[in-house]
């Protein structure tokens, strides 16, 4: 509604600059009315020219507001980006050290068990797959 009000007034003030310059063509130069219809000319001329910068300045500001505000939006993006790179970081590296520390205590006692003699197998039965309690109930010699 604003731009249509705008850019009827803008036709307006244009059609009255131009029937102000005609009419000074009818006129004759250096008389009272010519006078007038100059300084009328160029007095809405000069507040046409005023009309047109306030709106190209407005329209800078506009323009000007919406560059920052995308600004913001894609440093608050990589912003985030990073702040979530970060913390994968944080976490693979803790669940790093977490592995690498069970590795190395499950590797220090599987070599503390090797060179104590190892697992020895106690009976022939478990080699072969069979349990211990199949001949529960026998008596053995």
């Amino acid at each position: 509604m604003e731009e249509l009000n705008a850019v009827q007034n803008e036709k307006l003030m244009d059609e009255t600059i131009k029937h102000e310059l005609e009419r000074i063509k009818d006129l004759t130069p250096g008389s009272d009315e010519y006078k007038a219809a100059y300084e009328c000319a160029a007095k809405f001329y000069e507040i046409r020219v005023k009309e047109k910068t306030n709106l190209a300045d407005k329209n800078a500001r506009e323009d000007e507001l919406q560059m920052k505000t995308n600004e913001l939006r894609i440093e608050a993006d990589k912003a985030e980006k990073a702040w979530k790179t970060e913390v994968a970081k944080v976490v693979a590296g803790i669940a790093s050290t977490a592995l690498g520390a069970f590795l190395m205590i499950h590797h220090d006692r599987f070599w503390a068990i090797c060179s104590a003699g190892g697992v020895q197998v106690f009976d022939d039965r478990y080699r072969d797959g069979k349990t211990i309690y199949k001949d529960y109930g026998k008596k053995s010699v």
